[in-house]
């Protein structure tokens, strides 16, 4: 018996390391890496500060309008200054390179806006009435394509700048109209040139001067932001970004005509749409 435990505890021995290395081993995890396509989602918000459209006659009476109309008082259309600003939300998508610890990418996003603003300025003529401008702007939609260059503190976070194009559509819209004690047709017209508004309380009264536009601005945008990778294809993102879209257009602002003179106009122009945007969105990374 000696004997055979002897020889079993000798085989025991003889075969751990056979036995040891004939188990599988588990292989370590790869590193995280950031190179690949990635789809992502995203929201945010757009504000500008305060500005308004500019205003420039056409004729005549649209001066005289503008100036401070003998018949109303002498009192200068007074021109209302608001703030732009909303939510706004899309999808972005793109590839990333990873070089050691920069990564060199491209992405393209399209958003959804409810950035607006609308204003309304009154001044009374003394004259029995009153002069109501309003003004309306906002940004339908946007959309940017853009370099990103970034560098990773550690594996899991990047920090980034980002540039390039940027265009969107900006619907834009003025009234001018007038309320008050005065009855019947209001205005005469100067050199062949004229409008008309009727009394308060019927469907004119509101509305003598009216115009609008809808137009696809194009320009750039820049800014920064920064991404963390929570699991290895599932990232979190916050972003900065400032979009300057277009150099303005300008739309006629025409008056309702009254018999025996030419409409009356002038000319709206906001200029150049500059928006600071700030956003969060997450991203999938297919790699």
């Amino acid at each position: 018996m000696k004997r055979l435990a002897t020889a079993i505890a000798a085989v025991a021995l003889l075969g751990t390391p056979a036995v040891a290395a004939d188990m599988p081993m588990k292989a370590p995890p790869l590193p995280p890496t950031w190179t690949g396509f990635y789809f992502g989602a995203n929201a945010g918000y757009g504000w500008r500060g305060n500005s308004q459209p500019g205003f420039t006659s056409n004729d005549t009476y649209a001066t005289a309008l503008l100036a401070g109309h003998l018949a109303l008082g002498g009192q200068p259309l007074l021109v209302p200054a608001s703030r732009l600003q909303g939510g706004f939300g899309g999808f972005q998508a793109g590839y990333n390179w990873q070089v050691n610890r920069l990564v060199v990418g491209l992405e393209a996003d399209i958003q959804g806006s409810s950035i607006h603003e609308n204003a309304t300025a009154s001044v009374a003529t003394g004259a029995g009435v009153t002069t109501n401008t309003s003004t309306d702007q906002q940004l339908r939609w946007f959309g940017t394509a853009r370099a990103r260059l970034g560098f990773l503190p550690t594996s899991n976070w990047l920090v980034y700048g980002t540039g390039g194009f940027a265009s969107g559509q900006i619907d834009e819209h003025v009234n001018v109209g007038f309320s008050g004690t005065l009855t019947g047709i209001i205005i005469t017209g100067i050199n062949g040139f004229g409008a008309q508004c009727v009394a308060p309380g019927t469907p004119a009264a509101a509305s003598c001067f009216n115009g609008a536009s809808s137009r696809t601005a194009s320009g750039w945008t820049a800014g920064a932001g920064t991404e963390w990778l929570v699991t290895r294809n599932v990232t979190f993102k916050a972003e900065y970004l400032y979009m300057r879209l277009g150099s303005g257009d300008s739309f006629t602002v025409v008056a309702q005509p009254i018999a025996g003179t030419t409409p009356s106009s002038f000319r709206a122009s906001w200029g150049a749409a500059d928006i600071n945007l700030v956003r969060f969105g997450f991203n999938y990374i297919f790699n």
